[in-house]
């Protein structure tokens, strides 16, 4: 009987193991998740937060699939090391786990300096159902937050405290929000939209340090503005959860794998964020930190671990969001250097939409689009087959 061994226990590590029951009716499935909570869905945390969804709708598995799989869920547990000699993962419990197959979807952490930030001070990520709930009950008792970092993960949550009927703030160190994937063109109509509601926004600063003060906090910015909150959330990137694998080099951070979803190390395959997949728009190795990649990579690593020999097409970049009332998405390569040759752009611009086309050697591979959306699908399929590729 073989044995499976998943670590993390989102989206990518569970559909792992309903793709392993799919093809091994008996082999030995144990999740490992360090959250003390059944999987559930992280895209749906700010919505959560807003008041448009209930804790109990954000789970995507019950007792009963789990059961119904025959998987063995461990929760509030986390591995300390892989022991490759003896196929062994050893938990921060001092159990020692044997392996066959291994999955690597432990997810990302968020980046926080804690060195700027006193201890005990209200400061936050969102990547957690518990830093949900904390931020949830803050902006249920109308305590004002401030925001760092405007990335999508800060653009949702502002958004979802306005819904919610609380005061969030947002300062970001760049010149304007999502800049890694939108243009200054589509991100100051954003930021215009944002304003026009009465939500602040303050760029080209940021914080450096966060001390106590009683119940508040007090954030002093590196322009020497201070102002009192009741919580800070820190929006400003993920770090891949890797460090606990010894037997590599921590310094990579992501997991560089094939088309089979496999590392370099035998046995052994990583999906979600903690993996670096072939990204088709950039000839490149990337971490596309999305929910539906999540997904297609688990299910075909965990496919691969039974047995099978399924190739992952490679990565492609989409976000996709609503920005209270007005629709954003961008796909594909949106962000490059001006001074990058191979690249063109078709704009169309009008006072409601705003769409940017971007072609790599006259073929489309990236599109920025604000306002009317109706053609993502389309362009998302066009990019796709301009892009074709199963990486070596």
């Amino acid at each position: 009987m073989k044995r499976y061994i998943i670590l993390g226990g989102s989206i990518a590590g569970l559909t792992a193991a309903r793709a392993i029951r799919s093809i091994d009716k008996d082999g030995e499935i144990t999740i490992i998740s360090a959250e003390e909570f059944l999987p559930y869905s992280k895209v749906l945390l700010t919505h959560y937060i807003a008041g448009h969804v209930n804790e109990e709708n954000l789970y995507i598995t019950d007792e009963q699939e789990l059961r119904h799989l025959n998987v063995n869920m461990v929760l509030d547990t986390m591995a300390n090391d892989i022991d490759m000699d003896n196929n062994e993962v050893i938990l921060d419990n001092g159990v020692k786990l044997k392996f066959d197959a291994l999955l690597l979807a432990t997810g990302g952490n968020p980046v926080i300096p804690k060195d700027r930030i006193q201890v005990g001070c209200a400061a936050t990520g969102l990547r957690t159902l518990k830093e949900a709930r904390r931020i949830k009950q803050t902006a249920n008792n109308k305590g004002n937050i401030i925001i760092t970092g405007g990335g999508l993960v800060g653009i949702k949550l502002i958004c979802a405290l306005y819904e919610a009927g609380c005061t969030g703030e947002m300062v970001i160190k760049s010149n304007y929000i999502l800049s890694k994937i939108a243009d200054e063109e589509a991100a100051i109509r954003i930021m215009n939209h944002l304003r026009s509601k009465g939500l602040s926004i303050k760029t080209g600063m940021d914080i450096k340090r966060i001390e106590t003060n009683g119940d508040k906090i007090t954030v002093l910015l590196d322009n020497g503005q201070q102002k009192e909150y009741a919580m800070a959330v820190y929006c400003k990137g993920v770090r891949p959860c890797t460090d606990f694998i010894n037997c590599m080099d921590s310094k990579k951070e992501v997991l560089k794998v094939n088309e089979y979803m496999m590392t370099q190390m035998p046995g052994v395959y990583a999906a979600g964020d903690v993996a670096s997949t072939y990204e088709i728009t950039t000839n490149s190795f990337k971490n596309v930190a999305i929910w539906p990649h999540a997904v297609e990579q688990g299910k075909i690593a965990g496919l691969n671990m039974a047995g099978e020999k399924i190739r992952y097409r490679g990565s492609l970049s989409r976000n996709a969001l609503e920005i209270l009332g007005l629709p954003f998405v961008a796909i594909g390569t949106t962000n490059f250097s001006g001074t990058e040759g191979n690249f063109d752009c078709d704009v169309k611009a009008t006072k409601d939409s705003y769409k940017k086309f971007i072609y790599k050697k006259g073929k489309l591979a990236g599109v920025i689009l604000l306002g009317d959306v109706l053609e993502a699908g389309e362009l998302q399929a066009m990019i796709r087959e301009n892009n074709n590729y199963l990486c070596e």
